[in-house]
């Protein structure tokens, strides 16, 4: 468990790095006296790319970005809950955290908390909560898809938030033993998860 646990964790950090350098890389005018300076050799005219980045933007955008998520009417789900969304909240559990020690924070940011409550809420009602899609709502495998993806993305975003303790928590592993019970015993995709799909290629994986 613990070796599973420390996996989780460095590809939280991992992610996150490669998030926040991509998302706040600046580019400047070659400047020969900057040591930190990258110059990147293409047909247009020559640039630099300056190896720091600022943190503060980093974590402000991405609290900025999750805060509306949360509140976005359509994100709404059962029981007060909201969506966690493979491409909005995923990305933010896994790379927030990992600005903390830059921006010297003592605890979670209040996006942070409040994403982690939603988390906890949805894997403690599991078996009565709605789905995130139903069949009734979105078509065939809607309700299935959803319990397999969702069990998949609380259980990944409670052991990363707990990659540094020595034990997981009761709610960590209530996600894991939701996650294991959604994991296919047979057929073609037997050892797989069912994870939802859309049809929108190219943003849904085949």
């Amino acid at each position: 468990m613990n070796a599973i646990v420390e996996r989780i964790g460095f590809l939280a950090a991992f992610l996150a790095g490669i998030i926040s350098v991509c998302c706040h890389m600046q580019t400047r005018a070659a400047d020969p006296t900057n040591p930190k300076a990258m110059t990147i050799h293409t047909d247009q005219p020559e640039r630099t790319m300056v190896s720091s980045w600022n943190q503060k933007g980093a974590a402000a955008y991405l609290d900025r970005r999750q805060s509306w998520w949360m509140d976005w009417p359509k994100a709404g789900r059962d029981h007060g809950t909201f969506c966690v969304s493979c491409h909005t909240a995923v990305p933010y559990a896994l790379s927030r955290p990992a600005l903390r020690n830059a921006l010297a924070e003592q605890s979670p940011s209040v996006n942070e908390l409040r994403l982690l409550d939603n988390v906890k809420k949805r894997v403690r009602l599991w078996k009565e909560i709605e789905p995130f899609y139903s069949d009734a709502e979105r078509g065939a495998c809607k309700t299935a898809e959803s319990r397999g993806t969702e069990s998949v993305l609380n259980a990944l975003i409670l052991t990363s938030n707990e990659s540094q303790n020595t034990e997981l928590s009761n709610d960590a592993r209530e996600a894991l033993d939701n996650m294991w019970a959604e994991q296919q015993i047979k057929g073609s995709k037997k050892g797989a998860w069912l994870w939802l799909r859309f049809d929108n290629e190219p943003w849904d994986p085949k």
